[in-house]
């Protein structure tokens, strides 16, 4: 389905909500407060409305992208954003906001792909796994769930399991201090 344009009318006629729901904000402080460079964490709203979740994500120093079929939402997110992150759209962080639909967002360019390949191929061994850019093995594993992000320490629980193959799934919902003892454990 593609953007409805009810909802220029809709963004036009009332007023939104000024702050992120409580899941976002919980979300972002579980899983990216730590990161050592913040604007190198990128985020992508899709729908992104008049902007209060990109706000919250550029005041709290992350790279915060949106798209958006209303371009009155999409001016009023802009505004906010210039008179309340200075710099979010600057080129540290590199944030910004386009107008458009979504179903209508180019497929990774083809051509771009194969350059890429060309320039990084032979870091590759045919036959090989690879997670993160490194090949898979359990020491690589146990790095990414002391140092990686959730989403990559989850991915990395899973592929040592693969490798140990009757050994339990690391817990990585577990509590923090509870995993930074087991894998203190498993060094």
């Amino acid at each position: 389905m593609a953007w409805d344009p009810v909802w220029e009318q809709v963004f036009t006629s009332q007023a939104w909500g000024r702050y992120p729901g409580e899941d976002l904000i919980r979300f972002v402080a579980r899983n990216f407060y730590a990161a050592p460079d913040r604007a190198a964490v990128r985020f992508l709203e899709v729908g992104c409305g008049t902007g209060t979740n990109l706000w919250f994500l550029a005041r709290e120093g992350f790279a915060a992208h949106g798209i958006e079929g209303s371009a009155t939402a999409a001016g009023i997110a802009r505004t906010r954003l210039d008179a309340e992150c200075p710099g979010w759209d600057g080129p540290q962080r590199r944030g910004g906001i386009e107008v458009g639909d979504m179903l209508a967002l180019p497929w990774p360019d083809v051509q771009k792909i194969h350059a890429w390949w060309d320039l990084h191929g032979a870091r590759f061994a045919g036959g090989t796994r690879y997670f993160l850019g490194h090949p898979v093995t359990a020491e690589h594993c146990v790095k990414v769930l002391r140092e990686g992000f959730q989403r990559q320490r989850v991915a990395a629980a899973m592929h040592l399991a693969l490798l140990r193959p009757g050994s339990v799934l690391f817990p990585t919902s577990a509590p923090a201090w509870r995993q930074q003892r087991w894998l203190r454990g498993s060094a």
